[in-house]
């Protein structure tokens, strides 16, 4: 217990070798050819783990710092944008892409400017996004009792996108 002790500033470090242990003894009980070793009882799955003290916004914080903000992004909506619909065959596919462009291209932004899940996008609420912000209250994977609330960040490149949607959402959708 004192290895996981040690272990307890290295995020993802402990439930990692907590796991490593167990598979190990495992090993040892099934599959060692050792004369000397005979374990009856996987005793690392006994080990219970702190539960992780980072709040919900905190990890929303740390995961601010490691979205993919590079050109790419903007490469990528710029493609959808301006030239994804010229790679079309039928004229039914371009007529729908058309209609949906502004939709899309939101949704496609926001999902790479926060990191949200598909999932938690499909159940996001629109009155939850906060653009003076940049922030999008969803509800996190779990089920229903577990799951929680949390507020994410977007970063700035997906506004425009975003705001434009907002704009043309009422009249496209009715």
């Amino acid at each position: 217990l004192r290895y996981f002790d040690s272990l307890r500033d290295r995020t993802g470090k402990m439930k990692a070798a907590k796991y490593a242990l167990i598979n190990f003894a495992d090993w040892l009980m099934l599959d060692a050819e050792i004369d000397d070793v005979k374990l009856n009882r996987n005793l690392f799955k006994l080990v219970k783990l702190p539960k992780d003290a980072v709040s919900i916004q905190q990890r929303g914080q740390e995961l601010k710092d490691k979205l993919f903000l590079g050109d790419e992004s903007q490469v990528f909506l710029d493609f959808i944008e301006l030239e994804y619909e010229h790679t079309l065959e039928s004229h039914q596919a371009r007529g729908k892409f058309s209609i949906n462009k502004d939709r899309d291209l939101a949704l496609i932004a926001l999902l790479l400017a926060s990191g949200i899940r598909l999932h938690e996008i499909e159940s996001a609420d629109i009155a939850n996004l906060d653009l003076d912000n940049n922030t999008l209250k969803i509800w996190r994977k779990g089920h229903k009792q577990a799951a929680k609330m949390d507020t994410v960040y977007i970063a700035p490149f997906a506004k425009p996108y975003l705001i434009k949607y907002l704009r043309t959402r009422q009249e496209t959708y009715h």
